[in-house]
């Protein structure tokens, strides 16, 4: 039985540090050099390809790329959070900042929580169903795959300025449901 644990190395919170400010700093220059939605996108395909190495890692037993995969999830959802936080700050006006900044807190919180959750649960059943821990990931990174690229056409769908347009003349709660 193989587990993708067994490639776990403990990174120390000094270099968790450091790449998360790398993060931060390559997405922030991506963000206010090509935009929100290209900078999303770009975290998007980061994601895609490091859950599609991480597949690929784990059935050959390839402990370098194992490693590689997990820096390169980890830098793909540092360039999509930081796309997405700043596209939220794009998009909300004086009047409604409160609450969308507190919307956006508790949506990111419930969708991280419930995708662990969730996770969790689709690696046992598929762990029952196949009797193998490999696969058992395997199906839950390659769902992660299928739902990252259906956000792709959600998030070219988005038009800040006909949000701010929109939000300006409703409630709060109004302006969230439209």
């Amino acid at each position: 039985m193989c587990c993708i644990s067994k490639f776990l190395t403990p990174i120390t919170k000094s270099n968790a540090r450091h790449l998360s400010s790398i993060t931060l700093i390559v997405g922030a220059f991506l963000v206010n050099s090509f935009g929100h939605k290209v900078t999303a996108n770009a975290g998007i395909a980061v994601a895609v390809a490091s859950f599609a190495l991480l597949i690929t890692s784990g059935g050959l037993s390839l402990r370098e790329l194992f490693l590689g995969a997990v820096f390169g999830l980890g830098l793909g959802n540092g360039l999509l959070a930081t796309a997405n936080l700043s596209l939220m700050m794009n998009m909300t006006d004086p009047r409604h900042a409160g609450v969308y900044i507190g919307t956006w807190g508790f949506a990111q919180a419930v969708g991280v929580g419930s995708a662990a959750l969730v996770g969790g649960v689709l690696r046992d059943a598929a762990f029952r169903l196949t009797g193998n821990e490999l696969s058992s990931y395997f199906a839950v990174f390659g769902l992660e795959i299928i739902l990252l690229l259906i956000a792709v056409p959600l998030l070219l769908r988005l038009n800040v300025q006909r949000f701010r347009e929109t939000s300006e003349r409703l409630s709060p709660t109004q302006a969230l449901a439209a």
